[in-house]
């Protein structure tokens, strides 16, 4: 079953977006507060921080992990194609963590 994209092309724009991702926090973290807001209340104050250097790494980790999950030669691709799709939701994710920390 074959969909949008071959397997490489998926590959190389799943690692592409990862080393975009990668690039654009090790920006951020000479602008980003000490602490990073994780979760804001109702009253859209914050009342959950991280260190600001375990917060650049979260994402980045977890899009690598799913990576290599994607390097499963034996996983369909339709799988394969929802590691990508995760991993570029993933990226506006963190550049919405990202952008909300350095507006604070």
């Amino acid at each position: 079953m074959s969909f949008l994209l071959n397997e490489k092309l998926q590959s190389k724009i799943n690692y592409g977006i990862i080393a975009l991702t990668i690039i654009i926090n090790i920006i951020a973290l000479f602008y980003l507060p000490k602490e990073m807001g994780i979760h804001i209340n109702t009253q859209g104050e914050i009342d959950s921080s991280i260190s600001k250097y375990i917060g650049i790494l979260i994402v980045p980790i977890g899009m690598a992990l799913l990576s290599f999950l994607h390097k499963n030669k034996a996983m369909e691709s339709s799988k394969k194609l929802m590691y990508l799709i995760t991993n570029i939701i993933l990226f506006f994710i963190n550049g919405y963590m990202l952008l909300f920390n350095l507006t604070l």
